[in-house]
């Protein structure tokens, strides 16, 4: 048994899942960001967009780790599991951006922002008001945010079983938190 061939195969067999599973929807949700009409809101999704799909293959494919719950989960990736890590990160992002680049006087914006969120990204009422609590326990207690947003999410995605530990949990915090700093960087009001 060649260990590299072998590895290689897995790699590939990984980079084709999470093409099919998550790059392959971004067109979904590009064709429903077309008819935002606002420019900021468009381009806010749009980035969040593609920073979910660089994401997903950093951490699905790339960090090699049995404590990385989404490289040992790649395999349960589905067209349909891509789409919610679609909604959780951008309610992360616009949770995110709402909290420390949100001017209260512009409620406009705020609103405009929530309104192409759940549309674009198809959020049911459960999920709108899954991500209004967390909009909330952000504004209330900043500190238990993070790591009660990361539990969600773990617990959406990889079902209660796997949402355990503090390794864990890390990990699914590590992927937002570097998903939205690294986005930051390209938003500007």
């Amino acid at each position: 048994m060649n260990i590299y061939k072998t590895a290689k195969e897995l790699f590939k067999r990984r980079n084709i899942c999470v093409r099919q599973c998550v790059e392959e929807q971004s067109d979904f949700y590009f064709s429903r960001l077309d008819a935002v009409e606002d420019k900021f809101v468009k381009n806010f999704y749009s980035q969040a967009v593609c920073g979910t799909v660089a994401d997903t293959y950093d951490f699905f494919t790339y960090l090699q780790s049995n404590n990385n719950i989404f490289y040992r989960n790649a395999k349960l990736l589905t067209p349909e599991l891509g789409r919610e890590i679609y909604k959780w990160n951008a309610m992360y992002h616009t949770i995110q951006f709402l909290r420390i680049g949100f001017k209260a006087s512009n409620e406009k914006l705020k609103a405009d922002l929530e309104a192409c969120l759940f549309n674009a990204y198809e959020l049911s009422d459960k999920e709108q008001e899954v991500y209004l609590s967390f909009l909330d326990l952000i504004r209330e207690n900043p500190a238990r945010f993070e790591v009660e947003f990361s539990k969600e999410f773990l617990k959406n995605i990889f079902g209660g079983e796997n949402s355990g530990g503090p390794v864990t949990l890390a990990f699914a915090n590590n992927f937002f938190y570097n998903s939205f700093h690294e986005f930051a960087q390209y938003v500007t009001v």
